[in-house]
């Protein structure tokens, strides 16, 4: 952030690097608490369809939901911590958005179809912009994992 910040000192003077540095720290902290609850649901709900908890016990799911949603920014900033350089993570964050993406396209085309109310499910020319949206996300993210991982083996 402070590399960028410098561009924006450099070129329009040192008030454009502190309102860079503003809007860069509010987008980062909004991003955090957003994403805390939201991963930390994710994880949770894996963590039960693969057993570690019985996700219809309301207690047994929200002291799980605390737990992951303490530990998961714990995690991140040691990660970030111990690993000094940008890179790795930037390429660890690629790999992972584009496997999330492709997760996402996947689910999207398959709770349309089958968790949706026929009384409230869209017309044809809806779900075929669903199902090329889909497909588009879906190559977006094979291709990004691909460029990223074919990157890393060089």
């Amino acid at each position: 952030m402070t590399t960028i910040a410098s561009i924006f000192d450099s070129a329009v003077g040192r008030w454009g690097a502190v309102v860079f540095l503003i809007g860069a720290g509010t987008a980062l902290f909004k991003t955090i608490i957003a994403n805390v609850p939201s991963l930390g649901r994710q994880v949770g709900n894996t963590l039960a369809v693969f057993g570690a908890f019985d996700w219809e016990d309301q207690k047994v799911r929200d002291r799980w939901m605390r737990w992951i949603m303490v530990v998961l920014p714990i995690l991140w900033g040691l990660f970030g911590t111990i690993v000094r350089s940008p890179l790795p993570l930037v390429i660890l964050a690629g790999i992972l958005n584009s496997i999330f993406l492709i997760g996402v396209a996947i689910s999207t085309l398959y709770l349309s179809r089958t968790q949706t109310d026929p009384r409230v499910r869209d017309g044809l020319p809806f779900n075929t912009m669903v199902v090329i949206s889909a497909i588009a996300i879906t190559l977006v993210g094979v291709i990004g994992l691909y460029s990223t991982i074919a990157d890393l083996l060089g």
